[in-house]
């Protein structure tokens, strides 16, 4: 393995701590400007999937217009930051707060995955299927989730595999930082606390487009920043995938 070249303003996964860590606040990010881009807070409709809201979207009403934004895929340097929000209960809720403030969509755990719903309605929009490990999540047939299972190598960080709309994407890699004996990634700043959840996401044909990024700020709240190809719903499912009990990885 040829050595790698220490990153500034990095966090550092802790190999100990099975943990990622911020080291010094970094400079402002590089993988684009925050945009103001807003999800108006509309009437949603009721669907009971994902198939039936597409094509009621084609139909028409504003309502469905909203819904459509939800899965409308960001372009290309346009960096929204969001967060995710946890309310803990016995199954947990978690609110996805976009980049204005606004609460748009919650989540509750169920026995077979997660529910997710408008925050303004409290209407169903889909459910994300999980199997009972935490290490596979489906989103209709847009979106699968798989993380490498690791039942007899505890230690190392999480790795795993996304196809949303028939795009293969991965987790970007942490490199071994010889002087601290730790796993690291650069979030410039963004990620302040130390988790196992925390993550980027690449395209491997080129990884220094970073698509997606989520990391712990505070207990209870995550950091969620996504480009292209990502959309409000399928960003916030991986984010939901990240926070949930690994028994096959962790």
């Amino acid at each position: 393995m040829s050595k790698m070249e220490k990153i500034p303003n990095a966090n550092v996964m802790d190999l100990n701590r099975d943990s990622i860590e911020n080291i010094m606040p970094g400079p402002a990010s590089d993988q684009g400007s925050s945009s103001s881009n807003r999800v108006d807070e509309q009437p949603y409709s009721t669907f009971a999937n994902l198939s039936e809201l597409v094509l009621t979207e084609k139909r028409t009403s504003s309502s469905s217009a909203d819904l459509g934004e939800l899965l409308d895929k960001k372009p290309i340097g346009i960096m929204v930051r969001s967060k995710i929000l946890i309310e803990t209960m016995i199954f947990n809720r978690y609110f996805y707060v976009h980049q204005d403030g606004t609460k748009l969509l919650y989540a509750k755990r169920t026995l077979s995955g997660f529910n997710i719903y408008s925050n303004t309605t409290e209407s169903i929009i889909g459910k994300m299927k999980a199997n009972i490990f935490g290490t596979k999540y489906t989103f209709e047939d847009f979106l699968e989730i798989k993380y490498e299972t690791s039942f007899l190598d505890r230690g190392k960080p999480r790795s795993f595999k996304i196809k949303l709309d028939g795009l293969d994407l991965i987790n970007k890699r942490p490199y071994f930082n010889t002087e601290t004996n730790s796993f690291s990634l650069n979030f410039s700043g963004r990620v302040t606390k130390p988790s196992v959840r925390n993550f980027q996401i690449i395209h491997p044909l080129e990884p220094t487009y970073i698509t997606l990024t989520f990391g712990k700020e505070e207990n209870e709240s995550f950091i969620l920043d996504f480009s292209h190809p990502w959309s409000v719903l399928s960003a916030f499912c991986v984010g939901l995938s990240a926070l949930d009990h690994k028994f096959g990885c962790d």
